[in-house]
């Protein structure tokens, strides 16, 4: 009885495993966000941490998002990169919004907002832990750019020198 249950068991669990591999679960290289370039980006509806009320994508309007937590040094730079691409292109219709990967107290994200002086707005708790799945989040800081049809144009995953630039010319192009 019990060498029949090992037979059975062990097949069983290949089958889930693959299932599972082939749904997307457990797989990086099925889950990339990369993979969501050309695709409607999944909406958002939310309300920031100043009690501002958000929608992605924006209706008619470019969205870029970046997902980011209080917790490592690249999202901070990511935010404050953010803020100038917000005063560069946010009345020409771009829409900023931060999405707070670790779901942190909206209270700690103002401050911090204050401090940065972030103008654009910023969503945390669990519609912010919620898009981070959508978008398939691997780690922060990760941008998205969602263009006027709602398509996802752009992603970046993680921060370096060139990344703020490569987001600029994204956004004139889309404009």
């Amino acid at each position: 009885m019990c060498n029949m249950r090992r037979r059975t068991i062990g097949p069983a669990i290949a089958l889930v495993s693959m299932l599972m591999l082939l749904a997307g679960h457990g797989s990086t290289v099925l889950a990339q966000p990369s993979t969501l370039v050309g695709s409607r980006a999944p909406e958002i509806k939310a309300v920031g941490v100043r009690n501002e009320s958000v929608q992605v994508p924006a209706r008619g309007g470019i969205t870029v998002l970046v997902f980011w937590n209080s917790k490592y040094r690249l999202s901070l730079d990511a935010l404050a990169a953010m803020q100038g691409i917000w005063e560069a292109y946010g009345a020409r219709g771009v829409v900023c919004v931060g999405l707070n990967d670790l779901g942190e107290e909206d209270r700690a994200v103002e401050q911090l907002a204050e401090r940065m002086n972030i103008g654009f707005v910023l969503v945390s708790g669990r519609a912010a832990s919620s898009a981070a799945v959508a978008y398939r989040l691997r780690g922060v800081p990760a941008v998205f750019v969602v263009d006027r049809s709602g398509v996802i144009v752009y992603v970046r995953e993680g921060w370096d020198k060139k990344a703020e630039s490569e987001i600029r010319e994204i956004i004139s192009k889309a404009l």
